[in-house]
């Protein structure tokens, strides 16, 4: 996925970019909301069960194509992690 810098100027109002000066001034990264990155991963899924290669997949979402493995492994896993808690017999102590 290619960086998108825009010029904070060009697209905040002026109140609200005073307002941002007074925290910080330089590069501000601005995450994007969780379900961006479930849908994401929901595509390569889905492009996957219809044969497209790993590449290609890759390529069309703007991932590299060791994400793409990365989430289609956690797909064959089911889960994303274990949950464990200290009280599990997997901890002695």
């Amino acid at each position: 996925m290619s960086k998108t810098y825009v010029n904070a100027g060009r697209v905040l109002p002026a109140k609200l970019l005073e307002e941002v000066k007074h925290y910080c001034t330089g590069l501000v990264y601005v995450p994007v909301g969780d379900d961006f990155h479930k849908e994401r991963a929901a595509l390569i899924r889905r492009l996957a069960d219809l044969g497209v290669s790993s590449q290609e997949i890759a390529q069309l979402s703007g991932v590299t194509r060791r994400r793409v493995n990365q989430i289609l492994k956690g797909k064959k896993a089911g889960k994303r992690g274990k949950q464990v808690s200290i009280d599990t017999p997997e901890f002695p102590w």
